[in-house]
C-alpha cells in the first residue's frame, strides 16, 4: 500500500516549481494539536486546550471531545494522555509519529516502551538506549576519528 496523498506523477511533463501539486509543509490542525498540548503542559485552561482539539474533530464530523471521552475534558492528565491518540488518528502517515513519542519520552523508559507495545506490535523487538538514536555513519567516523559512536552500536 502506498499513499499518493503528495503524488505528482501524472505532472511527470513538469515536476518543477510549476507542479500543480499543493504540498502542505505544515497542517493547521497539527498547529491547533501542538498549540492545545503547549496550553496544558504550561498549566494554562483545559478548556481552552479542549476547545482546539474540537475544532480539529468538527473537521472530521467528530463529536466534542467531552462527549467520547469525557475524563479527557476535565482533567489534564487524561487530556495529554487522549491528545497523544488524537494526533495518531490525525496525522497518520504524515511523518510525525516519532517526533512525537520522543517529545513524550515514552521512548526513554521501560513504562513507555510498554505503552508504545500495547498499541503497536513494530515496538515488540525495541532495545532501550540502541534504537531510540541512529548510529553514526561510518564515512563520519573515517573522516574524524574523534567522532564516538552512539552506545550500543
Amino acid at each position: 500500500m502506498f499513499y499518493r496523498k503528495y503524488s505528482s506523477e501524472h505532472y511527470r511533463d513538469f515536476d518543477d516549481y510549476h507542479n500543480p501539486t499543493n504540498v502542505r509543509l505544515v497542517r493547521f490542525a497539527d498547529v491547533l494539536l501542538m498549540y492545545a498540548e503547549c496550553i496544558v503542559e504550561s498549566g494554562g485552561n483545559l478548556a481552552d486546550a479542549v476547545s482546539h482539539v474540537n475544532r480539529v474533530r468538527a473537521r472530521a464530523n467528530m463529536p466534542n471531545l467531552a462527549v467520547n471521552h469525557p475524563t479527557a475534558a476535565s482533567n489534564a492528565d487524561a487530556f495529554l494522555k487522549r491528545l497523544q491518540m488524537e494526533r495518531v488518528l490525525e496525522l497518520a502517515t504524515e511523518g510525525n509519529r516519532w517526533p512525537d513519542i520522543k517529545r513524550w519520552g515514552l521512548v526513554y523508559t521501560q513504562e513507555g516502551i510498554n505503552e508504545l507495545k500495547s498499541r503497536d506490535p513494530d515496538f515488540n523487538n525495541f532495545v532501550l538506549g540502541r534504537h531510540d538514536v541512529l548510529p553514526i555513519p561510518s564515512s563520519e567516523k573515517d573522516n574524524n576519528p574523534n567522532v564516538e559512536q552512539n552506545p550500543d552500536y
